[in-house]
């Protein structure tokens, strides 16, 4: 896509840190690995043609208080050029016929590391880590078609460090479906956690 991929500080270190590191999109260097989705979610498969993986170290906690809870998005989606598109518009933006796997992983109280993260679409503070995830289709408008909650399963980061993320997943979602696969990418330039208005 030609745009310029950034490091970021350390991971160790980013709890205290007020950075935010974005993924490069399937163009750029990668980990040798791949960005997969396997399986079906109301009657529709996603084919991976890019992802982009969006660090927040800073995230507030969902329970209040000055507690915070570091948290990682993960998105496949069936379009293209992700990391220009969301940091052009400032936020995450859709594209027309888009299909795409939103993943989250969450950290209460402590930085991110590797591991598994179950998906719990109810968390409390005594849970622990958990992560939820999301599957989406839009039309040629933008406009929503299906949306459906994982209900089952979990998110695991298999490697985390001050340049690259990558993991896999296996997930069930509310209807029946299923999805299983991989991420992996170098980090890129920031994107604001915040969903931006169009259509690309």
């Amino acid at each position: 896509m030609g745009e310029l991929c950034l490091g970021s500080a350390s991971l160790a270190s980013a709890f205290a840190a007020a950075a935010l590191i974005v993924a490069c999109s399937s163009d750029d260097k990668s980990l040798g690995g791949t960005n997969s989705a396997s399986g079906q979610v109301d009657g529709r498969s996603l084919n991976v043609q890019d992802a982009v993986i969006t660090s927040y170290p800073r995230a507030a906690s969902p329970w209040g208080g000055t507690e915070l809870a570091p948290k990682l998005h993960i998105a496949l989606s069936s379009a293209g050029a992700l990391c220009v598109h969301h940091e052009e518009a400032e936020g995450f933006i859709r594209h027309k016929n888009e299909t795409w796997l939103a993943l989250s992983v969450h950290s209460p109280g402590k930085p991110l590391e590797t591991g598994k993260y179950p998906i719990n679409r109810a968390p409390r503070r005594e849970d622990g880590r958990y992560a939820s995830a999301q599957f989406n289709v839009v039309d040629a408008a933008c406009a929503s078609t299906s949306s459906k909650n994982a209900t089952g399963g979990s998110v695991t980061l298999t490697s985390l460090s001050d340049s690259d993320a990558s993991g896999t997943y296996s997930l069930t979602f509310e209807g029946g479906g299923a999805l299983e696969g991989s991420f992996s990418r170098v980090f890129c330039p920031d994107v604001p956690d915040r969903n931006a208005e169009g259509c690309k």
